[in-house]
C-alpha cells in the first residue's frame, strides 16, 4: 500500500503519453491505479487521437494524404 493511501490522502499523478502504452506498462509493474482519465478529443477521429502504432510523423502524413485510412485506424 502507498504511504498516501495509508494516511488516507489523495494524490494525483499526470502522465503524458499514449494511454494504451502507459497503462499496460503500469500493469507490468504491478501498479493498479484507482482511477484513469483520458484527455483526448476522441470525438474528433481525424485530429483528436493518434493510434499507438503510428508515429507523430506518420499520423500527420496519413491525416493529410489518406484521411479515410487514418479514421479507420482510429476506429480499430
Amino acid at each position: 500500500m502507498l504511504k498516501k493511501q495509508e494516511k488516507n490522502k489523495s494524490v494525483s499523478i499526470a502522465i503524458e503519453g499514449n494511454a494504451a502504452n502507459v497503462y499496460s506498462e503500469l500493469l507490468t509493474k504491478n501498479f493498479i491505479p484507482d482511477i484513469v482519465t483520458d484527455q483526448t478529443s476522441a470525438h474528433d477521429l481525424l485530429y483528436g487521437y493518434i493510434p499507438n502504432f503510428l508515429s507523430i510523423e506518420k499520423a500527420e502524413s496519413l491525416r493529410k494524404n489518406h484521411p479515410s485510412k487514418y479514421i479507420n485506424y482510429a476506429l480499430s
